[in-house]
């Protein structure tokens, strides 16, 4: 697990935001700088994350669980509950899975933004092993550093990786949701079809939960969910700057 600083408001805040980047993502990408800034805008402190195994500097995929990084959101989340009345989880696709997963499984924080999230590891559909006999079979799959990565860096992810994150299955997991939850997706998202978002939607059952449309991709353009968080977090979190 890696962190940055705590990235302060302007003014005293009992509210505490952490960013959780999505699968081979750093949290050192633009995206996730500009989410963090969304939260100082807001009031609320803001920390970013990334986790084991995928660190700028020391790259080991054999720990880049989904497992760990649960655990790993656990621990700050221990950690921070010290020093802040109020945690707020924002996670981006995998990272967005991963937040609603912990809110499932605990009850100690206090709201989840989920920008296009998945439902198992990277997928939105039910896994289908047939389309992962390849990585199956060789052990390892490569993320060429050309197609994914900010720094230009290979990612050799083993299969052990997709074992531990296809245990989890968010829709099993939704109704534990008690948090307030606000949900982004894009109209032009290939990859989180906003059918899948619906579906998440209604199986939130006990979670007071939004879902924002915005008209974009996948990679969307920061400043489209800007003006969209702030609101939510003044409405749900009230943050006391």
């Amino acid at each position: 697990m890696s962190i940055d600083r705590i990235e302060k408001a302007e003014r005293a805040s009992d509210t505490l935001g952490i960013v959780l980047p999505g699968f081979l993502a750093f949290r050192t990408e633009e995206k996730y700088l500009d989410l963090a800034r969304q939260l100082n805008q807001a009031g609320i402190d803001a920390l970013r994350m990334t986790p084991e195994g995928h660190l700028v500097d020391d790259f080991d995929y054999s720990v880049y669980t989904q497992t760990n990084y649960l655990d790993s959101l656990s621990q700050i989340i221990e950690e921070q509950r010290k020093e802040y009345d109020k945690l707020l989880c924002l996670g981006m696709c995998w990272g967005a899975l991963v937040a609603l997963l912990y809110a499932a499984r605990h009850q100690d924080i206090d709201g989840v933004v989920a920008i296009m999230p998945t439902r198992s590891f990277i997928w939105c559909n039910p896994y289908d092993e047939t389309k992962t006999q390849g990585w199956r079979e060789q052990g390892t799959r490569l993320f060429p550093g050309t197609e994914w990565s900010a720094l230009n860096k290979d990612a050799v992810v083993p299969f052990t990786t997709v074992e531990d994150a296809v245990s989890y299955d968010l829709l099993e997991y939704a109704g534990d949701i008690t948090c307030p939850v606000l949900m982004i997706g894009g109209s032009k998202d290939t990859m989180v079809p906003i059918s899948w978002l619906r579906a998440l939607e209604g199986e939130l059952t006990n979670s007071e939960v939004e879902l924002a449309i915005i008209d974009d991709g996948h990679d969307y353009d920061p400043p489209r969910v800007r003006g969209l968080i702030g609101s939510w977090v003044s409405k749900h979190l009230q943050a006391k700057p």
